[in-house]
């Protein structure tokens, strides 16, 4: 499947959906560095559409692979 049509099939989940998919990937990315409360946070920011779950993955996968992890924290910890 192209990447379209991910992103396609992945923005027609609804809100709920798409924040459960997300969050083995960023617990996956993070590891360790989160506790529940914070990710009980984030995956609430994204079930309720007050942040978008596709962004969010790619900002904290660029931010690994960048190796600026702490400064996606940061941000993931304001939300």
């Amino acid at each position: 499947m192209a990447d379209r049509e991910r992103q396609a099939a992945f923005q027609a989940l609804s809100l709920e959906q798409q924040a459960d998919q997300a969050m083995p990937t960023l617990q996956l990315l993070l590891k360790n560095r989160l506790d529940t409360m914070q990710y009980a946070r984030i995956r609430s920011a994204m079930a309720e559409g007050r942040a978008d779950a596709s962004l969010i993955v790619k900002a904290v996968t660029k931010a690994v692979f960048d190796v600026r992890v702490d400064e996606a924290i940061e941000q993931l910890t304001l939300l």
